[in-house]
Order: C-alpha cells, then sequence, then structure tokens
C-alpha cells in the first residue's frame, strides 16, 4: 500500500462508519449510536481538514457542509445524554432525588430526539458518495512525498501549537476548552498517519498520550457544561416547582469535585505527554 492509498482507505473506513451509524441512530437513536455517529463524522471532518492542508485547492468546510447539520442535531441529544448519565452515576438508576432535572432532561432529550429524526430521514447518503468523490479528485495527482513531507508539518505545528498554548498558567476555562478541541485534532491527525505507518512505536505513543489527556479534558469539559446548566435549571424552578435546593446543592458540589479531579488529571497526563514530544523529534519516515 502506497502513501495515497493508505488515505483513501482511511476515508473509505470513515465514510462507511458515518453511514452505518447513521443507520443505526435511525432504527434506535441510542446513546451508544449518537455518539459513535458524531465520533465517526469528527474524525472525518479531521481528514478533510487535513487534506486541505495538504492541497490547498480542496475546501474542507465546503467538502464537510453536507454533514454540519447532521452533526450538531445529533448533539443535541448527545448532550442531553451526558447531562443524564451525570444524575444516573451520583445516583444510580433509581434517581429518586433530583427528579424535577431529570424530568426536565428526558424532555429536552426527546425534543431533540424528534428534531434529529424528522431531519434524518431527509438525509440524502448519496452526500458521502459526493465527499469521497471530492477527496480523490483533489489527491490523486500528488507525489508520495508530498503527503509525507505535510502530514509531519501539519501534526509538529499543532503540537507546538498544544504546547504554546499550555504556557502561562493559569488557563481560563475558555482556554482549556480550546486546547480540548486542539488535543483532539492533533491526535486524529495522528490517527491518520497511523493508517500509513501502522506499526510505527513512536505514533502509537503519541496517540495514547494525547488520548488520556482529551479523556480527562473532556471529562473536566462535560462537568463545566453540566454545572451551568444546572444552575440555569435551579434559578428557573425557584418559586414554580417545591424543588429540595438542598439536594441540588449537594449534586453541584458532586459535579464542581468531580470537575476539579478530571482538571488535575489532566495537569498530571500533560506532564508525561510533554516527554513524548522530545521523542517525536526523533521520527523520520522514510
Amino acid at each position: 500500500m502506497n502513501f495515497p492509498d493508505c488515505l483513501y482507505e482511511y476515508c473509505r473506513k470513515r465514510l462507511l462508519s458515518v453511514e452505518e451509524h447513521f443507520a443505526e441512530s435511525l432504527h434506535h437513536c441510542s446513546r451508544d449510536s449518537i455518539h459513535d455517529l458524531r465520533v465517526e463524522i469528527k474524525r472525518l471532518r479531521a481528514f478533510l481538514e487535513a487534506m486541505e492542508g495538504i492541497n490547498t485547492n480542496f475546501s474542507a468546510g465546503k467538502t464537510y457542509r453536507p454533514l454540519r447539520d447532521l452533526f450538531k442535531k445529533a448533539g443535541k441529544i448527545r448532550d442531553c445524554h451526558v447531562l443524564m448519565e451525570m444524575v444516573e452515576n451520583a445516583f444510580g438508576e433509581s434517581r429518586p432525588v433530583l427528579i424535577e432535572y431529570y424530568g426536565y432532561l428526558k424532555d429536552r432529550e426527546l425534543e431533540a430526539r424528534h428534531k434529529y429524526l424528522r431531519f434524518a430521514a431527509k438525509f440524502d447518503l448519496e452526500n458521502l458518495d459526493v465527499i469521497w468523490k471530492s477527496v480523490n479528485n483533489h489527491t490523486r495527482f500528488l507525489s508520495l512525498v508530498y503527503f509525507d513531507g505535510r502530514l509531519n508539518a501539519m501534526l509538529k505545528r499543532d503540537l507546538n501549537k498544544l504546547v504554546a498554548q499550555k504556557k502561562y498558567e493559569p488557563l481560563k476555562a475558555e482556554e482549556y476548552h480550546l486546547m480540548r478541541i486542539n488535543i483532539k485534532a492533533a491526535r486524529y491527525l495522528v490517527e491518520i498517519m497511523q493508517e500509513c505507518h501502522p506499526t510505527h512505536p513512536h505514533l502509537q505513543e503519541l496517540n495514547e498520550g494525547l488520548r488520556i489527556c482529551h479523556q480527562a479534558l473532556g471529562a473536566w469539559h462535560d462537568f463545566e457544561v453540566g454545572i451551568g446548566v444546572l444552575k440555569n435549571f435551579i434559578e428557573q424552578q425557584i418559586g414554580d416547582l417545591p424543588i429540595n435546593r438542598q439536594e441540588y446543592d449537594n449534586f453541584l458540589n458532586i459535579l464542581d469535585e468531580q470537575r476539579k479531579s478530571n482538571l488535575s488529571l489532566f495537569e498530571a497526563r500533560w506532564g508525561h505527554f510533554i516527554k513524548l514530544l522530545d521523542i517525536y523529534r526523533l521520527i523520520k519516515f522514510d
């Protein structure tokens, strides 16, 4: 398999996965199907952005556009699922407390699901074929050496950006949020390179280092959002429903502790990841 062929194979896998999880979401609209669909769309979008970096005549935004609304509408459901899981994990499946909040989330999830299914029923899978043809048309005439060099340059750029972002302490919430996005982008780029160099040990180490950093920072972000949504709910319900304020304050404290814990975990993992960047400088593709 030469270098361009492995990129085509990566794109083919992403498109097939999007189609598979899209079909599952239509039948079940389950937590797993919605989550997996969004993950595959994000990976595909990262691939298209990498292709734009390789060939500036290729427009990642234009090619991705048919999937944008599908991704956003699935995201509305996913947001509710994450918030509902926070309640379930804290209090168990019975959820004897916070029943007003959980019911509110269920209503939001049901509304988001109906909107998603109405939109998805009209979604044309031919859009995926258009993406495939566009990728082929804009990459088939480029040399192997050019592909290799551009992907290496983009990864080094992304890693340097991450180091620069973390240089100054302390970071604000919006800065951690940006880091989370950029860590994910760097990891997806490593995944693309691994398709072409599946046994390269340093790429495997980088992928794992980015994965665990993003896992911790992603959980931190979920709790940040969860705290904000819960506070808004409490403010809206005061005077309208006989909620037990102490129960809600206790849950806020639980979310805040988990938020802090995941941020501390990220900081520890980031320290280990920085050491991996020294290893990356040794990477050379022949």
